[in-house]
């Protein structure tokens, strides 16, 4: 009985080909989503284990600009069991100079020997051989950035003049994320070779590195470190942990969309299910009848629908996994070669297996109730009724369009579109889904778009052009920078780290100077600083502190006491939020007056070319500026999210349009016969193709006014985590436009027409003849 069971099950698949196809097309796309979200989350985390395994890494390192025997007691905590350095790094200002462009470069001394614990990976070339003070290994990252090959020779900028090195590597460090999520880039030299670019050891930081016995605890551990320094003296560190949260948020929005359109993709491909089951079930009553006459009971009966679609699901979800674990490599690809890792991405069997269980689960609880329905036909009833009919009286649409006297073909329209209201309202609730979908997206384009034009208002520098003066003094370079007709306007930024009173953490802190009113930044609560000694904080660190607006925050900035009245919250992405900003005055009459400014925010006048002010300046300094165009930056961030925007949201359409073209073909196939009927007495292909598409056009609309406000609110809170995650708060991002929504109309009428094209077509095609015979 089960070789029947198959042979019947593969003969109903092939004998609908279409149908078929649809089914394996929509979940495959769902279930490919839903792997690339997994996938990609896997990927940049597993990268980062594997490069952190290979290198012996350590769980944390410690910084001090002190001597290197202020390290030492950290070394002998008891949960340490190995340690590595202290070694010696100078952050400069140095620059690495490759035609036209300078990337920010600090250089670490290492020995000719590996170290044990903590080590760079080479990924192509060697390390430094012993006695060789011209040789360089690379940050991987900065290498791919400016396609700096193994053997090349490199011009490093400082203070002091062009120093020329011999690039013999390229290495991938485990202690921090690659060039350029995280900057100044990394080049590892000889100490001897450190020397050269700055002869004063008493300038030279160092860096200890140590492996734990619990690694997961490295919290507690940094409590008994700081524990061993007096307050606001200990070192400053970096966990693991850290680095690893930097590269996988590096993938934060990827994984997010995938995620966010994978349940959609697969709730509209449950409607999509439910609703072609139970059309195929009362397409198919005869065959259950006669099936049932020949032994088949109702259990195998509905086996039989099971099987069909289940075993369909299983093959899709097969092939929609291996499509996405295949494709996945295509969205983390930079971040692992950046990493050093192998080109594809971890594909974890088990994460697969339960992808594709989950799909295949939920496809056979979909099917269930209506094949069930379909086992419980009564075997007569099926053989001489043959198709159940509907119920003979109008829908209330369909009475209301025929009491307002409306046309034939939309009364006929609208009834069809009614005639099956479970089947209507799947349709209904997938066409939803798809604008819900679309209204998302509407919102993350409509927020990419407005970047340029107040990236402020999002927590991005609310200026075009990032000017670091370098080695520069800055009246030299606020000479150059004032010469400049480009440039309309600029602020100063010095960077200070405080540690507030009480806490055993520092955070890092701007003091804006220049013209700093003249910029957008996005202060949600209270007003921008405008006297010293006010001060405004990131939204994320306010909570951190458990401080409001109007409190006073008292601050140890290198022993002396920063006081800051909090007169408003701002919004930012630097450091997840966790920043201050006050005036270059405050800290000038506070701390002292011979702070001077690090970098220069410029805003360009209207048209002005930024990259012809990049190169000028640089020409004019001698290549001693370090200058980033942030709108080239943006756009090139935005580009591969708006790319993946867009292709999903056309996976949920074409759903979408699967949906509306399987309600419609059902519905035409029940209504073979009053089609005949009706083309005998008169109604023209024209008019029965019109009423199919109104049906159609009338679901669309539907979907729309459910769909639309669900997206609304959806998109809200989507928005609001996404906020929250990047540091910039909620009710940040702004929701899309009632312009921007009217669109949606046009485009579900459009999806519904598409969906529809084919029913019509075949309604408009019926024979009289046939369809009168058809019972």
């Amino acid at each position: 009985m089960w070789q029947a069971l198959f042979r019947k099950a593969r003969a109903d698949l092939v004998g609908r080909p279409l149908q078929t196809l649809l089914i394996f097309l929509t979940v495959a796309l769902a279930t490919a989503t839903l792997t690339l979200a997994a996938t990609v989350q896997r990927s940049a985390s597993a990268a980062f284990d594997r490069t952190f395994a290979a290198a012996n890494g350590a769980h944390v390192w410690f910084g001090t600009d002190a001597d290197p025997a202020y390290l030492a007691p950290i070394g002998e905590l008891a949960d340490v069991t190995a340690i590595t350095g202290p070694y010696p790094a100078v952050s400069g200002p140095f620059g690495l100079v490759t035609g036209t462009d300078k990337d920010p470069l600090s250089l670490r001394g290492l020995p000719a020997e590996l170290p044990e614990v903590g080590r760079p990976m080479i990924a192509a070339g060697r390390w430094l051989a012993a006695g060789a003070t011209g040789e360089i290994v690379l940050d991987l990252g900065l290498t791919q950035r400016r396609d700096i090959a193994v053997g090349e020779r490199v011009e490093v900028l400082t203070d002091r003049g062009t120093q020329t090195l011999h690039v013999v590597g390229l290495a991938v460090l485990a202690d921090r994320a690659p060039y350029p999520v995280w900057d100044p880039a990394v080049g590892f030299v000889l100490p001897a070779t450190l020397s050269r670019f700055e002869p004063d050891t008493d300038a030279w930081s160092w860096r200890l590195g140590v492996q734990l016995a619990e690694p997961d605890a490295t919290q507690p551990f940094l409590d008994r470190a700081r524990a061993l320094y007096p307050e606001g003296e200990a070192p400053g560190a970096l966990t693991w942990q850290q680095v690893r949260g930097a590269i996988t948020q590096s993938t934060f929005f990827d994984v997010l969309l995938l995620t966010v359109f994978g349940v959609f993709a697969l709730v509209a491909v449950g409607f999509v299910i439910v609703n072609a089951v139970a059309g195929y079930v009362l397409a198919q009553i005869r065959d259950i009848g006669l099936l049932k006459a020949v032994g088949f009971t109702p259990r195998l009966v509905t086996n039989l629908f099971l099987l069909e679609h289940v075993g369909l699901g299983l093959l899709a979800a097969l092939a929609g996994a291996g499509l996405g674990a295949a494709t996945a490599p295509l969205l983390v690809q930079n971040a692992l070669h950046s990493l050093g890792t192998a080109l594809g991405p971890t594909v974890e069997p088990l994460l697969l297996a339960a992808i594709v269980g989950g799909v295949t689960l939920a496809i056979a609880l979909l099917t269930l109730l209506p094949a069930w329905r379909g086992g419980r036909i009564a075997t007569v009833q099926a053989i001489t009724t043959g198709l159940v009919r509907p119920q003979t009286r109008p829908s209330r649409p369909a009475a209301l369009a025929a009491w307002l006297r409306l046309p034939a073909t939309i009364v006929l329209g609208v009834k069809d579109a009614f005639n099956r209201p479970v089947r209507s309202a799947l349709t209904v609730a997938a066409l939803a889904v798809a604008v819900m979908t679309v209204t998302f997206t509407v919102g993350i384009e409509q927020t990419i778009q407005r970047l340029p034009e107040n990236p402020g208002w999002l927590g991005f520098n609310p200026f075009e052009v990032r000017v670091d003066r370098q080695s520069l003094s800055d009246e030299a370079a606020r000479r150059l920078i004032d010469a400049r007709p480009e440039v309309e306007t600029y602020l100063s930024r010095t960077w200070v780290f405080a540690q507030p009173v009480g806490s055993d953490v520092a955070y890092n802190t701007r003091a804006l100077g220049g013209a700093y009113e003249q910029f957008r930044f996005r202060v949600p609560e209270g007003r921008m600083f405008s006297a010293p000694g006010e001060a405004v904080i990131g939204v994320p660190l306010a909570t951190i502190l458990g401080v409001d607006v109007g409190d006073e925050l008292q601050l140890d900035v290198d022993g002396q006491l920063l006081t800051l009245q909090l007169v408003g919250t701002y919004v930012t992405g630097s450091n997840d939020g966790r920043m201050l900003m006050y005036s270059l005055e405050t800290l000038h009459q506070q701390i002292s007056p011979q702070l001077e400014p690090r970098d220069y925010g410029l805003k360009l006048v209207p048209g002005a070319d930024a990259q012809a002010l990049k190169d000028a300046l640089l020409q004019e300094s001698g290549n001693q500026l370090n200058i980033v165009n942030l709108a080239d930056e943006l756009d090139q961030s935005a580009g591969p999210i708006q790319l993946l925007l867009r292709s999903l949201t056309a996976v949920l359409l074409a759903i979408a349009a699967v949906n509306v073209l399987t309600t419609l073909l059902f519905a035409v196939r029940e209504r073979h016969h009053d089609l005949g009927i009706l083309k005998a007495v008169g109604m023209t292909p024209g008019q029965i193709v019109r009423s199919v598409l109104v049906g159609a056009t009338l679901l669309a609309v539907l979907g729309v006014a459910v769909g639309a406000p669900l997206g609304l609110g959806l998109t809200r809170v989507l928005f609001d985590y996404m906020g929250t995650e990047l540091g910039v708060g909620t009710g940040v991002i702004p929701l899309p436009g009632a312009g921007a929504l009217a669109l949606l109309v046009p485009l579900a009428l459009l999806v519904a027409v598409i969906g529809a094209a084919l029913p019509a077509r075949r309604a408009a095609g019926v024979s009289v003849a046939a369809a009168l015979r058809y019972e």
